[in-house]
């Protein structure tokens, strides 16, 4: 039980970091170009697994482009656009109209097996 309030009381003090660390977030973004702070906000907006296998390339006229492994993935991110739509907000402002994906272009090379020397 003892355990169990220490941890409750502790809960509003991780909540205040992590609102004072959400702060300095923003004005660091805030502070950037912004084609170049929606870019760099991505991993924070779609959270660090997603931003492991995507990227942010580009951000023009209230749109960000990110390149996503393959179709399935397209797919899949686009039905949570709106909410990274909301997150870009809450750092940024409105400025983040739309989200795009984008499959990555393979750039795996077939390369040809050694031929015998003679």
């Amino acid at each position: 039980m003892v355990l169990l309030k220490s941890v409750v009381a502790f809960m509003p003090e991780m909540e205040s970091i992590r609102t004072g660390l959400r702060n300095v977030m923003k004005d660091l973004l805030r502070a950037q170009p912004l084609e170049d702070a929606v870019v760099m906000a991505w991993p924070v907006v779609c959270g660090k697994d997603v931003a492991a296998r995507t990227k942010a390339l580009v951000f023009a006229d209230g749109v960000v482009m990110v390149e996503v492994p393959d179709a399935a993935w397209r797919k899949q991110l686009t039905s949570f656009a709106s909410r990274y739509i909301s997150a870009y907000e809450a750092l940024l402002g409105h400025v983040v109209k739309e989200v795009r994906f984008k499959v990555q272009q393979s750039t795996a090379r077939v390369e040809e097996p050694p031929k015998p020397e003679f």
